[in-house]
C-alpha cells in the first residue's frame, strides 16, 4: 500500500488516470501488487542432503525461496521492471499459488482498492516531500516504516 501510494507520488500522470477513470483501479492494483510485493520470500530448513540445479544443500542449511522474483519473470511479464497500470492481463505470485494462496488475498486487494480510491478523492494531488525517501524495514516482509508526502 505504501509502495504504490509513493508510485503515485512520482508518477502524476498514473495518479491523474485513476482519479480521472476510477474504473482502472483493479488493473492498478493488480499491478501494484505485482511490483512491490510484501513478502519477498520464505525460508526453510533442508530436511535432507539434496542438490538443486548443482547447487549441494545439506540437511539442516537454511535456505530462501524468492519467489517474489517470478512476479518478474520477462519470458512471462512483458517490460517486467515497468510498473504499468494499464496492463491487460497482470500475472503475479503475491498472494502465493494453489493450495498455499493467502486466503486473506481478497481482503488485501479491497483493502488496497477502499485506501486508494478514497486517497486520491480526497487528495488527487501528492508528491514526495523534497529531499526525503520511503524507509523500508526488510527481511522475508518488504514493509514501509516512513513515507514523506506533500499536499
Amino acid at each position: 500500500m505504501g509502495s504504490a501510494i509513493h508510485h503515485l507520488a512520482l508518477h502524476p500522470q498514473d495518479r491523474e488516470a485513476l482519479v480521472d477513470n476510477p474504473a482502472m483501479m483493479p488493473n492498478a492494483i493488480e499491478e501494484f501488487a505485482r511490483v512491490f510485493p510484501p513478502i519477498v520470500g520464505l525460508a526453510r530448513a533442508c530436511t535432507r542432503d539434496v542438490n538443486v540445479a548443482g547447487t549441494p544443500m545439506k540437511e539442516g542449511d537454511f535456505v530462501m525461496l524468492a519467489y517474489s522474483a517470478s512476479s518478474r519473470d520477462p519470458r512471462v511479464v512483458d517490460n517486467p521492471d515497468k510498473v504499468d497500470i494499464t496492463r491487460e492481463s497482470v500475472l503475479h505470485s503475491t498472494f502465493g499459488v494453489g493450495p498455499h494462496r493467502c486466503i486473506g488475498s481478497n481482503l488485501a486487494r479491497l483493502e488496497l482498492r477502499a485506501t486508494l480510491e478514497e486517497w486520491l478523492k480526497r487528495i488527487p494531488d501528492f508528491a514526495l516531500k523534497a529531499h526525503t525517501a520511503p524507509i523500508y524495514e526488510t527481511g522475508f516482509l518488504r514493509s514501509m516504516r516512513a513515507l514523506h508526502l506533500v499536499w
